[in-house]
């Protein structure tokens, strides 16, 4: 038998989606211009500094976002480019 959650964020965490590095990588795409899109490993750096919430799973250590964490990413994105622009 399982025990619940002290912690409110694993707690939110269990109704997240992980998604896969790949697409990640492809949703990030349209943040950026060209040459300045993240490449897989910029994207494992963040996930590997905290920016970016995920886990690696299965004999490859496959990388996985959590889908909150990115979408918060993309709207810090979103709103540091508009303070850039104002």
């Amino acid at each position: 038998m399982s025990q619940p959650s002290l912690f409110a964020v694993q707690s939110a965490a269990a109704h997240d989606r992980l998604i896969k590095l790949r697409d990640v990588e492809r949703d990030l795409a349209n943040f950026f211009h060209g040459a300045s899109r993240p490449s897989r490993n910029t994207i494992i750096a963040w996930f590997e500094e905290g920016l970016l919430l995920g886990k690696q799973i299965g004999s490859g250590h496959n990388y996985y976002i959590w889908e909150s964490s990115l979408n918060l990413f993309k709207e810090q994105l979103v709103s540091e480019s508009m303070s850039v622009a104002a």
